[in-house]
């Protein structure tokens, strides 16, 4: 069970890495990261985001050029895009939720996912510099 000595732990020993392994990460793990990541507090539990898991090389790829040429984007064996439906939020919350909650919301969880991945023994790195819209365009 986790005790307040392992929580320390894994939160004053998970740090950002921009160098990564050629390893598949195996679908367990990556299920509990999904699990994890939506355990986390949203806006009337509304969960306003969605998670894109990528591993084709061709989408890494392009989410490297939607991220102004972050070439460690593609090294990693997995990238997780995080993000929001503000209608979802919105219903409940209006512009407030449109604007902001769905924000938060899908930063939560993708702090949840990076703590879970880091427990997990894998390593992960925040992406905050991108376009949005060239991001909305890869399928």
């Amino acid at each position: 069970m986790l005790n307040e000595k392992n929580f320390l732990d894994l939160i004053s020993t998970r740090h950002s890495v921009r160098a990564f392994k050629d390893i598949p990460i195996p679908e367990d793990k990556i299920n509990t990261i999904i699990d994890i990541s939506s355990r986390g507090p949203s806006a009337g539990n509304l969960q306003s985001y969605q998670i894109f898991v990528v591993s084709k090389m061709n989408e890494k790829e392009k989410l490297v050029e939607s991220a102004h040429g972050q070439e460690y984007i593609a090294q990693a064996p997995l990238v997780m895009v995080f993000c929001t439906e503000p209608k979802r939020s919105a219903v409940e919350y209006g512009s407030r939720g449109e604007e902001l909650f769905c924000i938060q919301d899908a930063t939560i969880a993708c702090t949840y996912s990076q703590m879970a991945s880091h427990s997990l023994g894998l390593a992960s790195v925040w992406i905050g510099s991108f376009d949005e819209e060239k991001v909305s365009e890869i399928s």
